[in-house]
């Protein structure tokens, strides 16, 4: 008689057939997956809209189970092929849940997992996952059209040791493999297509995170000398509130209250929206400038709609600004292999990483540190660092200003 236990390592989320079989007079237990969860997930709902139950699943695993006992008994009577038995488990399924066991090949499954994620997520992260997707799939050759479930872990250390091989850095093989490339894999395990996810076991490269440099306020006043007026003010703009390059330079003037001396802005990275007083010295350059009653009109024109990389891009821009102003971006790594890209030591990301360590130099909390540029976790805050709407202004006016021998010498729009 079939029984129905509970996965005893606790790995599989699955009801586990327990079945008898006697070879040659000797009696053996058989396990074998029943597909179904021995909880249900929440939203999990029946055909009437009532809320799936533990006893419900229980039910249909049973059935499952005595289908999967039949089989095994046909089987040790020959009568039972692979595609005979998946039929049957496919049939106890569709009985019992309304769908079909499916089988998807690699690819096929890959493809259907970048669907769900389009309109999920910015057009900018699902080029990334596409890119990751036919990496992978280019790295497994033929193997793409096996099956999903015979994937295992050698498949994925060859993945990595190849990105590894083209030159990028150990933080971005392990974004782009147990982040990226793991997703499907465990949807894959919600969907009960697979009973684990194979790249669950794949440890964590050892990796040196690349601190960003910062400038000192000496170095701003130089930056601001040779810089024009918009990029006077996105430069003010990085150093006095920690926004980053794409963010500043597509600011409007709706996201700029005079009044109250605050600047709101929805992060294009993490869709956060940050809030963050200006700063006296900020707040006298905009007032200095030709502002616009369209709250729809950019602050910067000259900077607005750029892209952030490229050679004529706003990075590269704000790099030749660095080599006239005599500051040096220093090197933090060389590029290696294909893939490899050489990093500066300071950029204008480094804006941000001065604001911070401004801020905690005057004494500002973690936390409100963390609020004011909006970092979602102590781990990634602790980084750049070498509530009420009074608190924030205090903390920002804590920056000291500039020395005073620039700011008549900044230009006016």
């Amino acid at each position: 008689m079939a029984s129905l236990i509970q996965d005893p390592s606790g790995r599989s989320p699955y009801w586990i057939c327990v079945c008898s079989s006697s070879t040659g007079g000797l009696l053996k237990r058989i396990w074998r997956t029943t597909k179904i969860r021995v909880k249900p997930l929440a939203g999990d709902l029946k055909p009437d809209g009532s809320r799936v139950t533990t006893r419900d699943l229980r039910l249909k695993a049973e059935q499952v189970c005595q289908a999967i006992e039949r089989s095994i008994q046909l089987e040790r009577q020959g009568e039972v092929t692979e595609a005979n038995l998946r039929r049957i488990l496919s049939e106890t399924l569709e009985r019992v849940e309304g769908r079909r066991l499916t089988h998807p090949s690699v690819a096929e499954w890959l493809e259907q997992w970048i669907e769900t994620r389009r309109g999920a997520i910015s057009e900018r992260t699902m080029l990334k996952y596409v890119q990751v997707k036919d990496a992978f799939l280019r790295s497994l050759g033929r193997r793409r059209h096996a099956k999903l479930g015979s994937l295992g872990l050698k498949d994925f250390l060859e993945f990595r040791n190849q990105l590894l091989a083209e030159g990028r850095t150990p933080q971005t093989v392990d974004q782009l493999v147990r982040k990226i490339l793991s997703s499907p894999f465990a949807l894959a395990v919600k969907l009960a297509l697979l009973d684990s996810n194979p790249l669950a076991s794949l440890p964590s490269l050892k990796s040196t995170r690349i601190e960003k440099g910062i400038f000192t306020a000496e170095e701003i006043s130089k930056l601001l000398e040779k810089a024009n007026p918009d990029w006077q003010g996105a430069i003010l703009v990085g150093y006095f509130t920690g926004a980053r390059l794409k963010d500043v330079c597509n600011l409007r003037w709706g996201n700029v209250d005079l009044e109250k001396r605050l600047m709101t802005f929805r992060a294009g990275k993490t869709g956060q929206i940050i809030t963050v007083a200006i700063h006296p010295e900020l707040e006298e350059h905009l007032l200095s400038r030709n502002t616009s009653d369209d709250p729809q009109a950019f602050l910067f024109r000259s900077l607005a709609g750029k892209s952030g990389g490229g050679q004529s891009g706003l990075s590269m821009a704000f790099k030749r600004i660095m080599e006239q102003a005599e500051v040096d971006a220093g090197v933090a790594r060389l590029s290696s292999g294909a893939k490899g890209r050489s990093f500066s030591l300071r950029s204008f990301h480094s804006l941000r990483h001065s604001f911070i360590s401004e801020l905690a130099n005057s004494g500002v909390s973690s936390e409100l540190r963390r609020r004011l540029s909006g970092h979602a976790s102590e781990e990634m805050h602790a980084v750049y660092t070498h509530h009420e709407l009074e608190t924030i202004r205090q903390a920002v006016s804590a920056i000291p200003r500039l020395p005073a021998r620039i700011r008549s010498r900044i230009g006016r729009s």
